[in-house]
């Protein structure tokens, strides 16, 4: 129906289905990457969080594209973060600080993080924030909990958060989209 490919990673197993982090595209994809983020075990059901790696090809240019979705507890959210940034001297070169990570990049996900937060710092130290507005809880969205972090590499042509009946309806955190330009293969050279 929307002819494009997909890649799903679930973090979550329960037997009403999966749940996870997936990556939707016109545009052929593989996936190089997924796997688990830490998770710090307490009182409570605590969600496990995962993280996907996908190899983008737009006109034969490579364009590195990662989804995430951080925990809610502060220092798991650091921790997750510190893995996905490749900060952590215990984790080594990991996800966005891998070889195999050329760029140019698209990172993109819940934080469960304002930009106030040292998480957030954590990627904009890297990466541009492309600037969307608030997301969070979809029926009356007051702060801004989603990103796409692009590689300086990429243009911003346009952002913003989707707000309607539907998208309100379809999760308590509202949709960010943007037009983003990425250089051409020749360009790249």
């Amino acid at each position: 129906m929307l002819k494009m490919t997909h890649h799903f990673h679930p973090s979550i197993h329960i037997e009403a289905g999966h749940y996870g982090n997936a990556v939707l595209s016109p545009h052929p994809m593989r996936l190089f990457c997924a796997g688990k983020l830490p998770t710090f075990p307490k009182k409570g059901i605590k969600e496990k969080r995962g993280a996907i790696w996908l190899k983008l090809d737009i006109d034969g240019a490579e364009i590195e594209v990662f989804d995430t979705h951080l925990g809610l507890n502060r220092h798991e959210r650091f921790a997750q973060a510190t893995a996905l940034t490749g900060t952590s001297a215990l984790t080594g070169p990991q996800w966005l600080k891998h070889p195999e990570c050329r760029g140019p990049v698209i990172f993109c996900g819940d934080l469960n993080a304002t930009k106030w937060s040292e998480v957030y710092r954590m990627f904009a130290r890297s990466f541009v924030d492309v600037r969307s507005g608030s997301t969070w809880p979809s029926w009356f969205p007051f702060i801004r909990l989603d990103y796409i972090f692009i590689s300086p590499d990429i243009e911003v042509r346009n952002s913003t958060v989707l707000k309607d009946d539907l998208t309100r309806k379809a999760s308590d955190h509202l949709p960010v989209l943007a037009t983003l330009e990425v250089p051409s293969k020749k360009e790249r050279q």
